[in-house]
């Protein structure tokens, strides 16, 4: 394969329309949902597409979906966790530890509703927002011959770099 486009999403909230009109926007070749209403993922179909996905603070009976998830994807490490557990409200140094101590090029993650996407000493931190609301909004890394570039998508505007 050259080249992979992963769409992230967090925090849906069972607004399901944002989820799917993400999908069909982008046309990615997975889709990671970073929890909160993670179960919403469980209810996307589209034949082919695989659906990753790790529970967040608000899904307590999502028993069966692990808390953090670590993935090589063409070439690049992926971690993600939705982030309550590593404060990302008051900092992102422990989420950008823990990405750099499993090897991770991108860490996502969730939980503040905010987004949020920057490169430090390569690695990508990124937050898409929440794709419920207001202002949904979702994040997408492109891979390609190893590396990864990320951007987030405000649904109702223009891309933001």
């Amino acid at each position: 394969m050259t080249g992979l486009k992963l769409l992230l999403l967090s925090d849906s909230h069972r607004e399901m329309q944002h989820l799917h009109l993400a999908i069909r926007r982008e046309r990615p070749h997975a889709v990671l949902h970073l929890g909160d209403y993670v179960a919403d993922a469980d209810e996307l179909y589209y034949p082919g597409l695989p659906i990753l996905r790790v529970r967040g603070n608000c899904d307590r009976i999502a028993f069966a979906c692990a808390e953090t998830l670590l993935r090589d994807l063409e070439g690049v490490r992926v971690f993600a966790a939705h982030g309550h557990r590593y404060g990302v409200k008051q900092s992102l140094l422990q989420i950008a530890f823990a990405g750099r101590e499993k090897g991770a090029q991108v860490v996502a993650f969730g939980h503040t509703h905010q987004p949020y996407c920057a490169y430090r000493d390569g690695l990508w931190l990124i937050n898409p927002g929440a794709c419920s609301g207001s202002r949904p909004s979702y994040g997408v890394v492109n891979i390609e011959a190893g590396q990864a570039n990320c951007r987030l998508v405000d649904m109702y505007k223009e891309e933001t770099p």
